[in-house]
């Protein structure tokens, strides 16, 4: 298993030595670390060597040095792209806090395979900084993840202190009129080789949301691209469904949920479509598992449900009108268009299986990216019951997901959300 600390990092890069310290206690040193700060934070850490700090480190207690070729610095910038100084106002915190967001879920989420384990550091920093480190933290992280904050004995504060040392070091003065000096304690030198059990891993304990997230397959980890503020409203909104209103906004070939904008192409919009208005009316007719028997209906719709996005008068089969429409594209969008590959292998073989299960996973895909647990789930084309009696007791009104098993006409594509949560235009 692959160790990896993440930290905010303020004015005394002390934390970050004593925090790795008490992971080699635990038997955890990372073999890569991801420090969140501001422009002075990183200076202060460079001015005060603490690379060279923490490879004495290393040689002290043997461990590999692996970590100095993976220390990487995150420093929020302003609305003019400059990295920040110092947080002074409320703009600066939300550019930290949408740092911690982007990258805490770029390293979970590029670990499919559970293969690392996070220290996340609440020590150093202002303490926005570590309240947005703590909460953030609790939206991604696994049951392999910790979170805590380092305690170091308080005879070693305002000294040079860095980390237990194997060697002697007296320890100085940082500030005050003994800046310098050596600090003494009962008439004695204080020595960090003497600070051996003077530095303790507090872990704190958290609520681990990302566990809730099943339903969404994790999507709210893996490609998502929610800003802070936005995964805070996303959760919310999980929280209480009945709040979901979902519309969709043909003219833009998008959809919103509560206002956040998805945008699909049209080879997406058109089968979700679809999928919509047989939510809304209950008749029900994409019935994939009896494809066969269905796929001129599925076909037929869609092709329909294209047509209307470039006004297009359809004349006999529809299949027939397929090419002209999707040349119609050029004219009416700009750079939005029919793919070629689906354009080709329709024109060669009708809408096949494979086609509407690509549209299905992609709409999927582009619906994960802005929310999160009950949304995404009431909200994503799914097999649900046609039974017009079978809803979820705990969510009034919304169909149960069911697969057909016997019957294949016993489930077809819809949605879960309550019909009167949707809205076409």
């Amino acid at each position: 298993m692959k160790n990896i600390l993440i930290s905010v990092l303020g004015s005394s890069p002390a934390v970050i030595t004593e925090t790795l310290y008490a992971l080699i206690k635990k038997g955890r040193f990372p073999q890569e670390a991801h420090l969140f700060t501001t422009s002075h934070g990183k200076e202060t850490f460079e001015r005060l060597n603490v690379i060279e700090t923490i490879r004495a480190m290393c040689n002290d207690y043997q461990q590999e040095p692996i970590l100095l070729n993976n220390l990487e610095f995150h420093i929020a910038k302003n609305a003019h792209g400059e990295a920040i100084e110092d947080i002074r106002d409320e703009a600066d915190q939300v550019a930290i806090a949408d740092t911690i967001t982007y990258v805490i879920r770029d390293i979970v989420g590029k670990d499919h395979d559970n293969t690392t384990a996070i220290d996340a550091s609440i020590a150093g920093g202002r303490k926005s900084m570590s309240f947005y480190m703590g909460y953030i933290f609790s939206m991604f992280a696994r049951e392999q993840d910790n979170l805590s904050h380092v305690l170091v004995d308080m005879v070693y504060e305002g000294t040079d202190f860095m980390y237990p040392t194997v060697d002697s070091k007296p320890l100085t003065f940082l500030y005050g009129d003994n800046k310098g000096k050596i600090k003494k304690v009962d008439g004695q030198p204080l020595d960090a080789k003497n600070a051996i059990n003077a530095i303790e891993l507090a872990e704190i304990p958290f609520i681990r949301l990302n566990n809730s997230l099943r339903d969404a397959n994790d999507s709210f980890v893996y490609g998502g691209k929610l800003s802070y503020s936005e995964c805070i409203t996303a959760y919310q909104l999980s929280m209480k469904p009945e709040n979901i209103e979902l519309s969709v906004d043909s003219d833009r070939l998008l959809i919103e949920i509560n206002g956040s904008e998805i945008p699909l192409s049209p080879e997406q919009l058109a089968l979700y479509i679809a999928v919509l208005r047989d939510t809304i009316s209950g008749d029900f007719q994409i019935f994939r598992s009896d494809w066969d028997n269905t796929w001129g209906t599925i076909e037929g719709r869609w092709i329909k449900e294209l047509a209307t996005f470039v006004n297009y008068d359809i004349e006999g089969e529809p299949i027939d009108n397929f090419e002209n429409i999707c040349d119609q594209f050029d004219d009416v969008y700009d750079n939005v268009r029919v793919s070629t590959a689906t354009k080709n292998t329709v024109l060669k073989k009708g809408v096949t299986p494979s086609i509407f299960d690509r549209l299905i996973r992609e709409i999927k895909e582009a619906i994960a990216e802005k929310t999160v647990g009950n949304t995404f789930r009431l909200c994503i084309p799914t097999p649900v019951s046609v039974n017009a009696n079978d809803f979820h007791t705990e969510l009034p009104e919304a169909r149960k997901e069911t697969k057909s098993k016997t019957d294949k006409r016993a489930a077809a594509y819809g949605l879960l959300l309550n019909p009167r949560q949707i809205t076409l235009h």
